[in-house]
């Protein structure tokens, strides 16, 4: 029977290896029609995508409004599913596990999400929502899972009074905590992270990236971190993979892709976050054309070309294959022998 591997029953081989495997992942959707009587189009919100998480690491996943971020965490927790590809959790391939693997699944991926207020129903009171999962899997005596609820909700550093309240009556950091305990609860090894600070104040974000990271190192979780802030990107994160129009278009170690850029998108991004270096004043910065293009349309060979300040003909033509130039770095980009964008 094809179940996920529970933290109790793995070896030492089984940590080595990768926790999550993504290959050559797809996901399109139906646009508008042209007409009345006009085909549909295509949007290739996610275009064959590879990469892996390790036990214990966190991912980022950074880039523009619509690059397909959101959609990658989807498909990773199966609240979508892809046109194309796999995904594989524990060495298991997501698509072909049986009913018992499917609900442990559930348990093992967890996602939190950017809009507390839609991941909370207005309806129930905090105390309802918080003890649901241990409900549903059937985790530890029933007479006890409200204690238990209250005891997470401490952990996350939230008063036990708040257990009969409902979302609206919370603050925005008090229902991200909210839903972190509710997914502590159910033990999870991969949290699915999308936006999880963008909405709150500086420093509830300090505040709730600090506990996220208590809890990797407690509990030895693993974190695809998904946001649009490089700075918080550069706090947490291990490794950072930028996306552009669904592409990958560079991967590296955090500290290897801030100080080495190696793809103009990667640097555009870089540029773009104010820093407080007065050496850093006079550099010529990269800077990229205009708005991204339409999913619906985007541009041939590398997408990012009719931005880019360094695109030549070969760029508009041709696809980029993926190149490994260093230590666990990669990139696609036709130039990148040429360019010299380091920090």
């Amino acid at each position: 029977m094809n179940k996920i591997m529970t933290a109790a029953s793995m070896t030492a081989a089984d940590t080595e290896a990768p926790l999550l495997v993504v290959e050559s992942l797809t996901r399109r959707f139906a646009g508008r029609r042209s007409g009345i009587f006009g085909q549909p189009s295509t949007v290739h919100a996610v275009d064959n995508v590879g990469f892996t998480i390790r036990r214990g690491e966190t991912l980022g996943l950074v880039g523009e409004s619509g690059s397909g971020k959101s959609t990658i965490g989807k498909l990773v927790a199966r609240i979508l599913a892809p046109s194309s590809g796999r995904v594989l959790f524990d060495g298991h391939d997501l698509a072909g596990l049986d009913a018992a693997g499917s609900r442990e699944l559930t348990r093992q991926i967890q996602v939190i999400f950017q809009d507390t207020l839609g991941a909370l129903n207005p309806r129930l009171t905090i105390g309802h929502q918080v003890r649901e999962g241990l409900d549903i899997h059937q985790i530890g005596d029933a007479a006890r899972r409200d204690e238990t609820a209250k005891a997470m909700l401490a952990k996350v550093g939230l008063a036990p009074e708040l257990f009969s309240r409902y979302p609206h009556e919370l603050s925005g950091g008090q229902r991200q905590r909210v839903v972190m305990a509710r997914v502590l609860l159910l033990e999870p090894t991969l949290i699915v992270c999308d936006e999880p600070v963008s909405a709150l104040d500086v420093s509830v974000q300090a505040q709730v990236i600090n506990f996220l990271e208590d809890l990797q190192k407690r509990h030895g979780l693993a974190y695809l971190f998904i946001s649009h802030d490089l700075r918080v990107v550069r706090q947490i994160c291990d490794r950072v993979a930028v996306l552009y129009l669904g592409r990958i278009v560079e991967q590296a170690p955090r500290t290897s892709l801030f100080q080495n850029p190696r793809h103009p998108y990667t640097r555009s991004l870089i540029d773009a976050v104010p820093i407080a270096d007065p050496d850093a004043r006079h550099r010529t910065k990269t800077v990229a054309k205009g708005e991204p293009p339409s999913p619906l349309a985007p541009p041939s060979g590398c997408h990012f070309h009719t931005r880019c300040p360094f695109a030549v003909a070969r760029c508009s033509a041709e696809v980029p294959a993926v190149r490994t130039i260093g230590l666990d770095h990669s990139v696609a980009c036709h130039r990148v022998d040429e360019l010299e964008l380091a920090a």
